[in-house]
């Protein structure tokens, strides 16, 4: 790979391929070591589908070349009579498809286990660790980026916080906490306020109604990770989660579905790892 993104695939015999990349990272178009473009303009759709006839470059060794995203040298393996898959770091991703074909290796990463960025147009996954804000820290967990997506996530939980406000469960969240005898307090990092030192009515360690967490402990910036992701959960499935979540549990117990997508190491469920 060259600066700018262009790639050089150097065959013995004068045959050397000379891809060049789009805006996006995609090899749109091949010459040869003349300089003479070869072949049509490829084109991608956002999944990373050709679009129309053309097919991707032949810029590499066999049937694994470089064309979605070949400037971060994400390659594609194309078998004839088999479905296209890309080798995306910790996964496969099939462009057929829009998914992975293995589960996410990042315990509550994203909200499905085979789900690729929604809107793959700005973001993408090229190492199968997706994170919607940023990227995966290789060491720790947590996401890391820079300042536009910090500003971002911040926004995004604002919204949050407002929204589960006017629906009135960040009030019946405060309630909890006075009628439990807890101290509560707006915690700046996941936009979320904690009810803390419970004395009563309060389940396990603790329990997140609309953006508000109540628990007879104190906090630390791991378990509020895990309780904001509840708080998504409130927002996306409204009222409504509290029986959703209640016939989970019934069903699967402290391991269910929603405390995997909150990610159970973090909230210290260390018997569902």
């Amino acid at each position: 790979m060259l600066t700018g993104g262009a790639l050089w695939t150097h065959r013995p015999g004068g045959t050397d391929v000379w891809s060049y990349p789009n805006i996006h990272g995609d090899l749109a178009a091949t010459a040869n070591s003349a300089g003479a473009k070869q072949g049509a303009t490829r084109v991608f759709d956002p999944y990373g589908n050709p679009l129309a006839t053309s097919a991707i470059a032949d810029n590499s060794t066999g049937a694994m070349d470089y064309g979605w995203h070949g400037t971060q040298q994400r390659p594609q393996e194309h078998q004839p009579g088999v479905s296209p898959v890309i080798e995306m770091g910790a996964r496969q991703y099939s462009p057929t498809l829009g998914r992975f074909l293995e589960t996410d290796p990042v315990e509550g990463g994203v909200n499905n286990n085979y789900t690729y960025p929604t809107d793959p147009i700005n973001n993408s996954d090229l190492d199968g660790l997706f994170c919607l804000f940023g990227r995966h820290k290789r060491r720790g967990g947590g996401c890391r980026g820079g300042t536009a997506r910090k500003v971002a996530r911040k926004s995004y939980q604002s919204g949050r916080f407002a929204s589960n406000q006017i629906s009135g469960r960040n009030s019946i969240g405060l309630l909890w906490g006075a009628a439990g005898g807890g101290s509560c307090g707006f915690n700046g990092q996941e936009v979320m306020i904690a009810c803390t030192g419970m004395k009563r009515f309060t389940a396990k360690g603790g329990t997140t109604i609309g953006a508000v967490f109540v628990s007879k402990y104190g906090t630390d910036p791991k378990l509020m990770s895990h309780e904001a992701k509840h708080a998504d959960q409130w927002l996306l499935f409204g009222n409504g989660f509290a029986g959703l979540y209640g016939f989970a549990y019934v069903a699967q117990g402290e391991c269910n579905v929603f405390e995997r997508w909150a990610g159970f190491s973090q909230g210290g469920y260390t018997q569902c790892r």
